[in-house]
This record gives structure tokens, sequence and C-alpha cells, in this order.
């Protein structure tokens, strides 16, 4: 299908093809939470990972190879900036000129017309995350034309450092989390990663855990795919145990990105889970000494409002 919809994509597929949307049983709650445990190994020993964004009704052929040379020169500006630091050679000049010509070429205009895939809903979804974050190699398919994704990380910082990312659109929060927090693959804490795809979407409320366990550092420790348990149940499995952000305070903003994330799952306090004493204790560590019945018990916006 996949080779009929984009003419010329048979060279980027080996003989072994994995496709999520058909080789799991969304019916089956079983089966689905045993691939969806797997996931992360697919990506991961994957020798490629393809993204089909879609045909496109303009040609980008050009806008596609102005892209690549914005993004060759943020490559070879970071890897003279690198050798500066290491050598200690004053490398301004070349860095700054390969600096100039990128600025020169993303005020050109020309790659313009290819920020349009940037707004297919792929950036917005949550579970598309472990694809980027994981893979290998990774090749965005659109049309019959197709961007690699280190082009695409090295496109978005010679973008992002002139504080004009917002013209990813949708991409531009995908990005932030791909390449401003995992660029170094310093993987995150499971509550971190919980925190850091909040903007991102998914179907089924308990996604909003099971999509980040790929990628987060401490989560296969934490908890267990299984659809059988309501949102309520998964919510407190992912907070019971070790102490959240170690060594870091709870900020406002978020206790309230993870007291949000608790009413999508239908947490109401009362649970028996919600009696756990380590549970009580973290939810005490979270917001400010009130037990989860307090937080979760008195209406959605008890918590927002006995703060302020």
């Amino acid at each position: 299908m996949l080779a009929e919809a984009a003419p010329g994509v048979d060279d980027l597929l080996g003989s072994f093809h994995w496709y999520d949307a058909l080789c799991i049983n969304q019916s089956n709650l079983e089966e689905r939470g045993q691939q969806v445990q797997l996931m992360a190994e697919i990506y991961k020993h994957a020798a490629e990972v393809i993204v089909w964004l879609g045909n496109e009704k303009r040609d980008l052929s050009k806008a596609v190879q102005l892209a690549r040379l914005i993004a060759e020169r943020k490559a070879k500006s970071e890897v003279l900036w690198e050798k500066r630091l290491m050598s200690g050679n004053d490398l301004r000049k070349e860095y700054c000129a390969q600096n100039d010509l990128c600025n020169k070429d993303l005020h050109s205009g020309g790659f313009q017309p290819l920020l349009s895939i940037f707004h297919r809903r792929y950036w917005t979804r949550l579970w598309t995350l472990q694809e980027f974050v994981l893979a290998k190699k990774l090749i965005i398919l659109f049309d019959s034309m197709f961007l690699d994704g280190t082009t695409i990380q090295n496109l978005y910082k010679a973008v992002a450092v002139t504080d004009r990312d917002e013209m990813f659109g949708p991409a531009n929060n995908f990005f932030k989390i791909c390449f401003h927090e995992y660029i170094h693959w310093l993987r995150p804490s499971f509550h971190e990663a919980i925190m850091s795809s909040a903007l991102l979407q998914c179907h089924d409320p308990r996604d909003r855990i099971f999509g980040i366990l790929g990628f987060a550092s401490d989560a296969a420790s934490l908890v267990v795919v299984d659809y059988s348990k309501s949102g309520a149940e998964i919510f407190w499995d992912a907070f019971k145990g070790p102490k959240p952000l170690k060594g870091a305070s709870w900020e406002l903003n978020k206790a309230d990105q993870i007291y949000e994330l608790g009413l999508a799952m239908g947490v109401t306090g009362e649970e028996e889970v919600a009696r756990h004493a380590s549970i009580v204790w973290t939810c005490k560590q979270m917001f400010g000494g009130k037990t989860p019945q307090k937080v979760f018990g008195y209406g959605t916006c008890y918590w927002l409002s006995s703060r302020c």
C-alpha cells in the first residue's frame, strides 16, 4: 500500500516490515498490552523507521533541497564549534560564515512551502514521540519525497536559534521535546516524561502513561501495560514507588499538569489504591501536604482554586 501511495519508496523498504496499525489487534486488550510493552524495543532495533505523512498537493522538491542545504550548513557550524572548544583554535570566522549562510537561506523564503508538512496531525500525537526519539534511522516520507531525522533535527536547530521556531506550528512542541530534552540521550525520568509530553494528544487517556514508557529511564520498573485496568488505577500505579523528580522541588505548574492528568484519567481520590502509604506521601509532596482525597475529591476545580 505504501509503495503504491509513494512512488519510489521501494528503495527505502527492506525485506521485512512491521506496521503498528496492522500488526497490533487493537480490539484485543491482552495483545494490545503485550505489543505496547514491546514497541520501544521494536523502534530501537529497527534498521529504519519510516513515517508516512501522506500525499502533498504542491511540488516541494525545491523546498526539500533547500531544507537539506540549511541542515547541512547548520551541522557544519556545530562541528566547527566543537572543534574550537576541543582544540582551542579560533574558528569563529568559519563558524559565523556557516551560520550566516543558514540565516540567508532561511530568510529567502524558499523552504517555506515545506512547512505545510509540519502542520500534519502526526506531530500532535503522543504515540509518535517514541518513534522519533528511539529510531536509529528515521525517514519522514511525504509524497515521493523524504527527509531523514538528522536533517529535520538540524533544520529545526537552525530555525530555533533565530527565535522563529513557531513557524513549525504544532511540530514545534514536538521538536522541543525531542531535540531539547533528549538530544544528548539524557533519558528523562518517568515523571519528567509525563509532564513534558502533556500537550501531545492520545485517544485513550491511559496512553498518557503507556505512551511514554519506551523512553522514560525508570518506567519499566513502575508500570506494566494492562488495558484491563481503569485510568485511575494506572494513574496511581505511575506514582506509587519512587520519589517524584529526585532532588527537585515540585513547581506549581508541574503539579497542575499532574492534577489535570489525574482528572483526565478519571481519578477521584477515593480509589482504594490511593490510600497506599507511598501514594499518600507522593501526593503530599506534589500538592503542598494534601492527600489524594483532598486534591481530587472536591470537584474539578478544587486544587486550582485552593491555592489561588
